[in-house]
This record gives C-alpha cells, sequence and structure tokens, in this order.
C-alpha cells in the first residue's frame, strides 16, 4: 500500500558518538577519511579467543555532553544517547533545548541490540567472582533498556514526551527512524528524536564469535574473500519534524522523509532470505513513492 498523506516529515539535527569521530561532522570527516575504529578489544578479557577485534569508541567525555543528570547513574549505552541527542537538538538550532522544548508534544525513539548488556556483563561477573549478596545495586538500576530513551527526555525535563526503546538488533535505527516519521506525519507530535545507541559487551562479541561470524581483522562487504563482522559501539539521533515547524523557525534542513518499508522474514540467524529483502526494499520505495530508477544512494548491512 501507498503511505498515507499526511504531514511531509524533515531532519533538521544530527548528533553521533562513533570510534572514528564523535560529532556529526567528526564522524563525517572519518568517513571521508576512511578511517577505522576497529582494534583489539579492552572493553573486557578476551583471553581463550582466537579473534579479539572490535571497534570502540575511545576518548569518550560523557560530562561534556550531559548536562543535567548523574552520568554515574547512566550505562555506557545510555550515555552515547543522550550525548548524541544534545549534539541532534543543539544541531537543529535549538541552543537552550530545556525550556524551547520542555511543553513541546514530541517523540524519543531510541533502537537496540543490547541496551545494557555491558552492566549485565557485569553484574553476571561480580555474582560469579563474590556471590549474589555483593552485586552492586546501582548498576543493576542502569539496565533497564527502556532507559536508552527515557533518560533523554529526563535530561532535556520533557513533559510531553513519550519515550520509546525499540530492541530489534540490527534493524532497531531504521524501525525508531520510521516510528517517529509516522508519528509526525500523523500528526501525533511536532517533533521527534531518533536512532540507536550500543555499547561493546561480552555476551554479544561470545555470540557472534560461537556462530563463526568475528572476522579477523575488518570487515569486507561485498569481497569474495570477507570472513566475518565486527561488534562496535557508538549512538546516532536524528531531529525529525514537520516541514511547517522547520520552516517557521528557520531551520537548516538537511533532508526529506518519504517512506521506509519493515519486514521480517524468519529465516535463517546469519543468511537474509533474499527474496524478503527485495520485498522490503519494494516496501519501502512504495511506501515513499520513489521509483527504483530515482535512487542513488544504498547503505547495505556490513
Amino acid at each position: 500500500m501507498r503511505g498515507e498523506p499526511g504531514r511531509r516529515v524533515v531532519i533538521t539535527g544530527l548528533g553521533a558518538v562513533s570510534g572514528i569521530g564523535v560529532g556529526a561532522a567528526e564522524f563525517l570527516a572519518g568517513l571521508r577519511a576512511g578511517k577505522s575504529a576497529a582494534g583489539p578489544i579492552t572493553a573486557f578479557d578476551t583471553e581463550g579467543f582466537d579473534r579479539s577485534t572490535a571497534c570502540e569508541v575511545k576518548d569518550f567525555e560523557p560530562a561534556r555532553w550531559i548536562r543535567n543528570l548523574d552520568v554515574r547513574t547512566l550505562g555506557r549505552a545510555s550515555r552515547f544517547s543522550v550525548a548524541a541527542a544534545r549534539m541532534a537538538v543543539a544541531d537543529a538550532g535549538f541552543p537552550e533545548p530545556e525550556s524551547a522544548l520542555r511543553d513541546t508534544p514530541c517523540l524519543i525513539s531510541v533502537g537496540t541490540t543490547d541496551g545494557e548488556s555491558r552492566d549485565l556483563d557485569r553484574l553476571v561477573e561480580e555474582e560469579v567472582d563474590l556471590g549474589p549478596e555483593r552485586m552492586d545495586p546501582s548498576v543493576a538500576r542502569r539496565v533497564p533498556a527502556g532507559r536508552l530513551s527515557s533518560v533523554i527526555a529526563q535530561e532535556f525535563g520533557l513533559t510531553r514526551a513519550e519515550a520509546v526503546t525499540l530492541p530489534t538488533a540490527c534493524a532497531a535505527g531504521n524501525y525508531a527512524i520510521g516510528y517517529g516519521f509516522d508519528a509526525i506525519r500523523g500528526g501525533d507530535v511536532d517533533l521527534a528524536l531518533c536512532g540507536g545507541a550500543d555499547a561493546l559487551c561480552r555476551k554479544t562479541f561470545t555470540g557472534f564469535y560461537r556462530l563463526g561470524t568475528i572476522a579477523p581483522e575488518r570487515c569486507q562487504p561485498f569481497d569474495k574473500d570477507r570472513k566475518g563482522i565486527l561488534t562496535g559501539e557508538g549512538a546516532g539521533v536524528l531531529v525529525l519534524e514537520s516541514l511547517e515547524s522547520a520552516l517557521a523557525r528557520g531551520a537548516r534542513i538537511y533532508a526529506e522523509v518519504l517512506g521506509y518499508g519493515l519486514n521480517c522474514d524468519a529465516d535463517h540467524p546469519v543468511a537474509p532470505n533474499q527474496d524478503s529483502v527485495v520485498r522490503c526494499m519494494r516496501l519501502a520505495l512504495d511506501n515513499a513513492r520513489v521509483k527504483p530508477d530515482e535512487v542513488d544512494f544504498i547503505s547495505a548491512h556490513g
């Protein structure tokens, strides 16, 4: 079905935390320079693993971005999420979002694979080594995945925000953007902060390692000698708003969101069903009213 007509949705703010650059401009510069964040894992002990490469965020200073929350109460993924949101709203032209957005109807949707599984790793390790009575309750309070979105609302003091965390793994960021797109197009909210956040953790690295899908050094998509993927961490947040809102406040508009498509083939743990991928692409094109020959860029899963 073609997307129902509604308000036009545009992107007016960008925020990024990544291993190749913190901030949208730095991230873009890293991409253009062909920079890689792949390196030996320092987040946890990799003794016994034949492969121990991942993409970590180095030299991240959460206090630079997180102003109203106690950083100690946030897990690493939540710190990334709040920092990327702070960057995005500033980039969108809200220098004082605590006052400018407080009473604005808005949506916060954050996608994730692991939530705060890095803290879960720590709690399990403490339970095994020290016993359950010695586990740190302050760390346990940081674990709920819903905090990846709710802490953004708390950081900015938003009083009319819906905060949603979407745990659909590798596709979660797309789901989050689509959710925000629908909310604005349908008139439910005026503004949406959408994206994804994850922190490197032992659980997911070990899971992919046991599947035999961790590459020895780097990702090589579309290479006949490819040997797998690498896990990593970071966050990306977009500010979405209606075109009317953006024009009314003289905002810089990066792009318009035309539509999207979602499906799930549930066919194989590591080899997507090709026919299902094609159907999903057609859903997106149809929803956006775009013809295949009008597509200029394709971003493929690594």
